[in-house]
């Protein structure tokens, strides 16, 4: 049920987003400047927040502008893995930390983080940076997080207590591991 409503809920934002990227971004021009293959195929993979269960998927088909194709393709050109919580932080280009204090985020610097995954053909930046022509584009941006800002939020927030308890499991296998060093020191003296 959760899955069928996370889909159904993110759905709308894509098609937006696509339709916006169709009226405010040259693909003609993207292409040529990343050297991606005529006519690539996209597969954006929606996962759950420990990328183990893959939610939904939707492919593109770049050619003058970008297609919802119906059917999986043979071939898939790009992959923009990304679970709800972190296509919602690149959109709305922050995140809120553990006091609520937004810290601009990036897809980039989601990638780093290991918060997005992409694959696809040719180097790694290139394609980063394919991604990031289109979600720095203010245009395109402003008008999805105006619309969906609300909804957004709810998904940059959704995972915030598996984060936290995620950091307060560290912490104490951090201090377990400190403890049974001590603990192996004083058994050499």
């Amino acid at each position: 049920m959760l899955r069928k409503g996370l889909i159904e809920s993110l759905l709308p934002i894509l098609v937006e987003l696509v339709r916006y990227v169709n009226s405010e971004v040259d693909i003609e021009a993207i292409k040529q400047q990343y050297g991606f293959v005529e006519h690539a195929v996209f597969k954006v993979v929606l996962m759950d927040y420990d990328f183990k269960e893959e939610l939904g998927e939707v492919y593109l088909r770049a050619k003058d502008k970008l297609y919802f194709l119906k059917e999986p393709p043979e071939v898939v050109h790009y992959e923009l893995i990304v679970t709800p919580q972190s296509l919602a932080w690149v959109i709305l280009g922050y995140k809120k930390n553990d006091k609520g204090v937004r810290v601009p985020i990036s897809i980039t610097d989601a990638v780093f983080m290991g918060k997005v995954k992409v694959r696809g053909y040719g180097s790694l930046i290139k394609i980063i940076q394919l991604y990031q022509s289109v979600f720095a584009n203010a245009e395109v941006m402003d008008r999805i997080r105006s619309k969906y800002s609300s909804l957004l939020d709810v998904f940059a927030l959704m995972f915030r207590d598996a984060d936290r308890k995620f950091n307060e499991i560290a912490e104490q296998l951090r201090l377990a591991n400190m403890r049974l060093k001590g603990y192996s020191r004083s058994l050499k003296k």
